[in-house]
Formats: structure tokens, C-alpha cells, sequence
């Protein structure tokens, strides 16, 4: 099999990373533990960042190679990331966000970069580990933090639009872009990234605003192309105006995920039996995971009868105010009065 070596991983790391962990700040350590993971599982690094940045990183990432992005923005384009995979030549490359930590169980690095060949695109999901707990949260992630694919397919992509890394709903524009340009998706059972939870960047108004434009994306794929009529025909599509947007931006989300996962090929953890399929479950299991739900439900039972014992502390003590009532007399104020006259 070939080796991941040959595979470069594209990413844009921050000057500063933040991390909270037990209650503890991880920031630059957590984000060397990523890099780290990244070159253990075989693959180069490239991290493309405004020059004002790279100045300032370089030096803590001594086995990254920097690149300028020719831009003061802060999040990089991926069309400046595409434009770059384009220009190294390589038949197979990785993106990659800068936080998520690579699980190369089972070899599994060298089996995603022989399925990227295959004129496919691999997305990867990821297992959210809650920064109080350190447990992971049991809440599936629907999107994805890292991609391998063919490269050949890049300069296909008819609309590259205004999306950066780290944007919401990027990374469903990717492998949408790349379906719509010919590849395969490829989609991995189990996750293979560990990611640890931290405050949402953006706002809903910009999540809201890019899926809409994805949706009109695929409308103005399926007004010209064949492959795109077919795509509006899928049953997940079913009932869908062309012409108008869902009302709902849940509605257009839901369908955009929906599809995504129907047009891909579910591809197994591990070649090596029982073993790799025991991990790949395991991992499966982890990422939808009840503990969640169930700590939710125990807080909110808790918050309810803490609640429930508050409301009886004040009927109790209503209801000694108003037996006492009637015993107690209400005297009028005493007042006393003087001649205006009298004074001197």
C-alpha cells in the first residue's frame, strides 16, 4: 500500500490557541498535540497564514511548513488552499482544521489516502470530548473537520464562491463541490478526529446566510446540468421547489446533510477483521453515546425538584402569614399636633 508520506495535510493554525480542559488552559500544547498526531500518522503539514502571522508561529512549529496566504484575513480562503494543493503537483492532498487530533488506529491513514485515489473524496468526522468532563459528549457531528481527496477534481469546481476555512457550512460546500465535479464520496463509518469542544466563532445570521447559498448553488447546478436535475429528483429532494428556497434554513440543512450522506459509499474502519470492526464499533458507539442526554435529563430533574422544594418553602410560609393574620391588630398611627400659632 502506498504510503501516507506522499500526502500533504493543508491547514491554517492560529497565533493563539485557546483550550479549556478540566478546567485547565491546554491552548498551545493542545494544538502541538494535533500537529503531532498529524506527522505520526505519515502526513506532511502545511499551514497557509497571512504574513503578518507566520513571523510570530513559525518558531513553535519548527516541522510546519508556512506559506502566505496574500491576504490580511484572518480565516483563509479555500480557494487560496485549492489554488496551492493545485500548484504542489500532488495526485492526493488533506485539509484539515488546525484543532482535531488524527486517531491512526489500524493503519488507517494509509487506507484513506489509497481510498482518496480512487477518484473519491473522503470527508472525516469527528468526536466532540467535552472540555469539563473529558468525556466524549455523545453528540453526532454531522459536518466534518478534515477531507482527503483526489486533486484531480479541484480545477473542475465551477463556482469556488466566498468560502473560508472555519466558516459554517464550508465544509458541506466541499464535498458538495467536488460531487457535482465528478468524485466519489467516500464516507468513513466511524470518526477518526478528536475534537475538544469549545465556543462557537460565528454567528446564526452567517450560518443561515451560507446555507442558502449552498442551496442556490445545487438550484443553479440542477437548472443546467443533467447531474444536477437528477440531483433535485433524489427522494430526499422530493417535493422541493427549484425555483424557491425552503422557508425553513433547518429544512435546506436537513436536506443538504441528508443528501450528502445518501450519495456516499460507507467504507469500514478496518480491513483486519473482527479486531479493526471491535474499534471502528467502539468509536461508533462513543460518538452516539446517551451520556449526554442522560446528564441532561439528571439536571433537569434536579433543577425541577429544586424548583418544586422552593415553591413549597414559599406555600408554607404563606400559609403561616395568613394564620396570624387575624391575631394581629392593626393600630393607627399615633399623631400629634401642635399650633401654628404657638410657635416661636
Amino acid at each position: 500500500m502506498a504510503d501516507s508520506q506522499s500526502i500533504t495535510l493543508y491547514t491554517s493554525i492560529p497565533p493563539k490557541l485557546y483550550r479549556m480542559a478540566g478546567g485547565i488552559e491546554y491552548g498551545d500544547a493542545y494544538q502541538k498535540e494535533c500537529i503531532n498526531s498529524w506527522i505520526s500518522a505519515g502526513f506532511r503539514v502545511v499551514s497557509i497564514n497571512p504574513k503578518k502571522e507566520i513571523a510570530n508561529i513559525e518558531s513553535k512549529y519548527p516541522q510546519v511548513r508556512f506559506v502566505d496566504s496574500g491576504s490580511e484575513d484572518v480565516r483563509t480562503k479555500i480557494q487560496v488552499f485549492l489554488r496551492n494543493i493545485a500548484a504542489s503537483g500532488e495526485s492526493v492532498s488533506g485539509i484539515i482544521n488546525a484543532d482535531c487530533y488524527i486517531l491512526d488506529c489500524h493503519g488507517i491513514a494509509n487506507r484513506i489516502r489509497a481510498w482518496s485515489q480512487l477518484e473519491s473524496i473522503v470527508p472525516l468526522r469527528r468526536l466532540d470530548i467535552d472540555r469539563v468532563t473529558l468525556r466524549p459528549t455523545g453528540r453526532k457531528c454531522l459536518g466534518f473537520d478534515g477531507f482527503l481527496f483526489d486533486t484531480r477534481f479541484i480545477s473542475r469546481i465551477e463556482e469556488l464562491g466566498d468560502w473560508t476555512i472555519g466558516m459554517p457550512w464550508w465544509d458541506c460546500w466541499f464535498p458538495v463541490a467536488m460531487k457535482l465535479a465528478g468524485a466519489r464520496i467516500l464516507m468513513l463509518e466511524a470518526p477518526v478526529l478528536l475534537h475538544l469542544e469549545h465556543e462557537q466563532r460565528w454567528g446564526f445570521d452567517e450560518h443561515d446566510t451560507r446555507v442558502a447559498l449552498l442551496w442556490d448553488l445545487l438550484v443553479a447546478h440542477s437548472e443546467k446540468t443533467p447531474s444536477g436535475e437528477k440531483f433535485l429528483q433524489t427522494r430526499v429532494f422530493c417535493g422541493a421547489d427549484p425555483s424557491n428556497k425552503p422557508r425553513q434554513v433547518g429544512q435546506i440543512a436537513n436536506r443538504i446533510i441528508s443528501w450528502l450522506y445518501l450519495q456516499s459509499e460507507t467504507i469500514r474502519f478496518s480491513n483486519e477483521g473482527v479486531p479493526g470492526d471491535f474499534l471502528g464499533r467502539v468509536l461508533m458507539g462513543l460518538e452516539e453515546s446517551q451520556e449526554a442526554s442522560l446528564r441532561h435529563q439528571l439536571e433537569t430533574v434536579t433543577l425541577a425538584r429544586w424548583l418544586r422544594s422552593k415553591r413549597a418553602a414559599v406555600r408554607q410560609l404563606g400559609d403561616r402569614i395568613r394564620t396570624r393574620l387575624p391575631s394581629l391588630k392593626m393600630q393607627s398611627p399615633r399623631v400629634e399636633s401642635r399650633s401654628m400659632g404657638n410657635e416661636r
